[in-house]
């Protein structure tokens, strides 16, 4: 498959715009990254703005990572999956763990069908319970 070119950060509200203020704060901005919430108030809106935006980028790989699988976002992104399998790849799921190892895999030219691997391990591994890490525990002082 092509190298990735874009990402989509999708969500219910601001949760794609606060997770991808929170990326720059930690690696700086890049202009990979787009964040597309779907609002409140949305009145078909949403559809409209990831087709466009796809179509005016359709000679790019992009890789949606969405808040949550089955809600608006994630559906559209996924029929947009359906029609262009090649070029587009859908992850659910989104933290910033997540986005924060895509979007590096991304900047060194990481393949579309790797990238959504590494979206997946770098999701679930970022999800840990406290008492799992007790060797860095040890080394806390409280």
């Amino acid at each position: 498959m092509s190298i990735v070119m874009k990402i989509i950060i999708t969500s219910h509200g601001g949760f794609c715009t606060g997770i991808l203020e929170s990326y720059e704060m930690l690696a700086g901005k890049s202009n990979l990254l787009i964040a597309l919430p779907l609002t409140p108030d949305d009145t078909g809106q949403y559809k409209k703005r990831l087709t466009q935006y796809l179509s005016a980028n359709k000679t790019e790989s992009i890789l949606i990572l969405c808040d949550l699988c089955g809600g608006t976002p994630y559906n559209e992104s996924y029929a947009a999956y359906l029609r262009n399998p090649e070029k587009i790849g859908v992850v659910s799921g989104l933290n910033l763990g997540m986005l924060l190892e895509t979007a590096f895999a991304a900047e060194n030219g990481t393949k579309l069908d790797d990238l959504v691997e590494i979206a997946i391990d770098a999701g679930h591994k970022g999800i840990k319970k406290a008492e799992e890490d007790e060797k860095k525990s040890q080394e806390i002082e409280f």
